[in-house]
């Protein structure tokens, strides 16, 4: 008999008699908690996965990871702390319970696509003798850029909506390939508009990047990751799709707490994908925190960077942050500079064209300056790990 493989396919399998039925499992551990409407949430909590020899004569074993993130750890506890918290507001999904079911990547695209097949094909358990529902409503995923592309270019034309706290690669703004895809993070592109008019603001001729071999880097500058706050990107997209769902179900915004009480207008086992998508491009919420929350047409976020500079005083680094730059309507952005804060601002003045040049020193583990050459920005040889 002739085998067709495919490259891609789903693990959902509909048996031609009436119910549904789950054919493979992919049987990967996870948090879960049942719910009224399921949220999908996928995370590197393991380091790395350990890949296993294939031969293709008989079913993969399972998938083993190895090392603990405790990082990614803390975002998927956040994930599971807005739900619950979303669970106890009376003026958010009224009488609606919000469930997860919460998968390890591995930090691996392709445990994060198998990860996603699990989510979008249904429980381990289903019942023969009725239709099949959404798996999930929505998924949150991922952290890597490679891994989201994974997941949104499989998951994109069945028209789940997936929100990522921490892919910024700007090529996932391509609605034509990732119709569905948004994020609480901003893209590269607003990064390099940042830097770009900084750049302009102090009239600097030369700058240096470096950049990472992988899909965030081949497309943006590399920013300092240590400083973005993904742990609140998590918790805005988990807001972002209960906000989303609360004007499917209810057919109108979130109301105040202690307002008038209002009726659903559709039933959640009706809930389709495609729905949550529609509702999650509309969102507009402004969050506890006084933050808008809202996606473009591209599904990114508003930008909103902090410029912090680092100054040595006395003998100490310290992080100063010297100005902010937020994007505007119609790609227009907005950039100020505290003019008092003066290392950045006096030494674009004074070394209005020039930009320091660094050699790596790799046998010896120390950054150097190059000399004889002023600069923007001195570095001093210090001792580091390369």
């Amino acid at each position: 008999m002739q085998r067709v493989f495919l490259l891609s396919c789903v693990a959902l399998y509909l048996s031609p008699v009436s119910g549904c039925e789950l054919f493979a499992r992919f049987d990967m551990p996870c948090l879960f908690k049942q719910g009224d409407i399921m949220i999908g949430g996928i995370f590197p909590v393991s380091i790395k996965e350990i890949v296993g020899t294939y031969t293709f004569e008989k079913e993969p074993p399972a998938v083993k990871c190895a090392g603990f993130d405790l990082r990614a750890f803390r975002w998927t506890q956040v994930m599971i702390f807005a739900i619950e918290e979303i669970n106890k507001e009376p003026a958010l999904l009224p009488n609606i319970t919000l469930g997860y079911r919460i998968l390890n990547s591995c930090e691996s695209p392709t445990n994060t696509l198998r990860a996603a097949l699990t989510l979008a094909s249904g429980a381990e358990e289903m019942d023969s003798t009725s239709a099949c529902p959404p798996a999930v409503s929505a998924l949150i995923a991922e952290s890597g850029s490679s891994q989201s592309i994974a997941v949104a270019g499989t998951l994109g034309p069945f028209q789940v909506p997936i929100v990522s706290y921490f892919s910024t690669c700007a090529c996932l703004s391509d609605r034509a390939k990732y119709p569905t895809f948004f994020r609480t993070i901003p893209s590269d592109y607003f990064q390099a508009k940042a830097l770009a008019a900084l750049v302009k603001r102090f009239g600097w001729q030369w700058i240096g990047t470096i950049q990472s071999d992988n899909a965030y880097g081949r497309n943006g500058i590399l920013a300092f990751t240590e400083e973005l706050r993904v742990s609140y990107n998590v918790y805005n997209a988990v807001y972002a799709i209960a906000h989303a769902l609360h004007e499917l179900v209810f057919c109108q915004p979130a109301g105040k707490p202690g307002g008038k009480p209002v009726m659903p207008c559709l039933n959640v086992s009706e809930i389709q994908p495609k729905q949550v998508t529609d509702h999650l491009q509309r969102v507009h919420f402004r969050n506890q925190f006084g933050d808008d929350v809202f996606f473009d047409d591209n599904g990114d976020p508003p930008a909103s960077y902090d410029l912090i500079n680092w100054q040595l005083r006395d003998g100490h680094v310290q992080h100063v942050t010297v100005g902010h730059f937020a994007s505007a309507a119609k790609g227009d952005y907005k950039l100020s500079v505290q003019e008092e804060r003066d290392s950045v601002e006096d030494r674009g003045k004074r070394f209005p064209h020039q930009c320091a040049l660094i050699s790596v020193q790799w046998e010896r583990g120390e950054l150097k300056l190059k000399e004889n050459h002023p600069a923007a920005l001195i570095v001093s040889p210090v001792p580091m790990e390369l």
